[in-house]
């Protein structure tokens, strides 16, 4: 994983999977950045880390399609916000087993597992606060329905804090001290 250097034009990798898009029919809704562009943004997020070298961002993609564009773009949001959840379950994990390490938990209080569940149906629902759309493409279908693929951030550093709050409540919840 190297960092991506920033030179003004959109990176190769980033100017290839475009290609690939628009070759299977994708477009940018009218005033959007180019395809090539929002990639290299999305790439940049992706690869980019914190002081302590732990990933800036989690990414989520959603892909839709419906009738009409504002409905599949809705829904393909929606999927994108449920794949960062997804994408932060690992993070539920470790957060919780060193919560639960941290206050030597006895084991006739709970397992962990049972807490990790407990966490990630809170996560699942929370607010996971501010997300950014980095990629927005659309095509049209031969039964002229729309398909739209949302490719959206959020900061881990938000998202990190909702689950130490979530776990923290959950082990209170459960009489762990």
């Amino acid at each position: 994983q190297t960092a991506m250097k920033y030179d003004g034009k959109p990176s190769r990798e980033a100017v290839q999977e475009a290609k690939k898009m628009k070759k299977a029919g994708w477009q940018v809704p009218i005033g959007d950045p180019p395809l090539e562009r929002q990639i290299d943004d999305a790439l940049r997020k992706r690869y980019s880390r914190d002081e302590k070298d732990k990933p800036k961002y989690i990414l989520g993609l959603g892909q839709s399609h419906a009738e009409n564009y504002d409905v599949a773009r809705l829904q393909a949001e929606e999927l994108a916000r449920a794949a960062i959840v997804r994408n932060s379950s690992s993070m539920v994990t470790s957060t919780v087993n060193n919560m639960l390490t941290n206050s030597q938990l006895a084991k006739d209080k709970a397992s962990s597992q049972s807490v990790i569940d407990a966490v990630m149906n809170t996560v699942s629902t929370m607010n996971i606060g501010f997300t950014e759309v980095v990629v927005s493409a659309y095509r049209e279908l031969p039964d002229k329905n729309k398909e739209v693929q949302i490719r959206l951030v959020a900061e881990y550093s938000e998202i990190h804090a909702g689950i130490e709050s979530a776990t923290r409540a959950e082990i209170e919840k459960r009489g762990i001290k």
